[in-house]
């Protein structure tokens, strides 16, 4: 794949746009039935909601995107060792979605850390996207689905 710095990085946007949009498909019908909560840490909600809609993501990520890594909020680490890594949050506003508020969204992030960095320190963002119910100042950095 050519450099960061390249026009052709957006060639990650529309395939992310497109499986956080079938992701907030999924979140859409689980917001329609109601979800169970539950407590991750001393106060941290979590859904089944959550959880389905990270494991669509890391599945799709791979697939489109086998050579990047997937950090997600629900717990997958995949591939951490990689040039490119994705940074879920499946459920984005789960606390409003679980008392049934229609603002939540499904986040990801696209970093890339060049070869020799250091695990705790950052790398350059290269994409974002985040698609949900209910913007209304999206950031001229983001795609929104």
């Amino acid at each position: 794949m050519s450099g960061a710095n390249s026009t052709s990085d957006w060639v990650w946007v529309p395939a992310a746009s497109e499986i956080a949009r079938e992701a907030g498909g999924r979140l859409r019908e689980f917001f329609a039935q109601g979800v169970a909560t539950e407590y991750k840490g001393d106060a941290d909600l979590v859904t089944v909601a959550d959880r389905t809609s990270e494991k669509l993501i890391r599945e799709r990520l791979a697939a489109a995107f086998p050579e990047h890594g997937i950090y997600g909020e629900e717990g997958t680490r995949d591939r951490m060792e990689g040039e490119f890594r994705w940074y879920v949050d499946p459920l984005d506003g789960t606390t409003n979605f679980a008392h049934g508020f229609p603002q939540f969204c499904v986040s990801l992030g696209l970093e890339q850390r060049p070869a020799g960095l250091a695990a705790d320190q950052d790398g350059r963002l290269v994409a974002a996207i985040r698609c949900g119910m209910n913007f209304l100042l999206p950031s001229r950095d983001e795609a929104h689905c």
